[in-house]
């Protein structure tokens, strides 16, 4: 996986359905017992922590909020589009 510190993604576990759409940033990887764990940060802060092992994907974000719209969209996902529109109206303001 190609994360760098700071991106958006959206975390999706096909094992673990705590993780189904979280839209978080990606902090760091951790290893545990030797295994990559993949920790995220929440918009409210809470932190999101991921082993590999769990089977997960995240769909990252490279600087484009808006590209992601369109794609959750054309994905018809509705909790998604609007994840994002409020990411993207909190990204306007800083």
């Amino acid at each position: 996986m190609n994360l760098k510190t700071g991106d958006l993604c959206k975390v999706i576990s096909a094992n673990n359905n705590k993780y189904n759409g979280e839209i978080a940033v990606f902090k760091d990887v951790e290893y545990y017992f030797q295994l990559p764990c993949y920790v995220f940060e929440h918009a409210n802060s809470e932190k999101i922590t991921v082993s590999s092992e769990d089977g997960f994907e995240v769909l990252p974000y490279k600087g484009s909020l808006l590209f992601l719209i369109d794609l959750a969209l054309e994905l018809k996902d509705e909790k998604w589009v609007e994840e994002l529109v409020y990411q993207l109206n909190y990204e306007s303001q800083l």
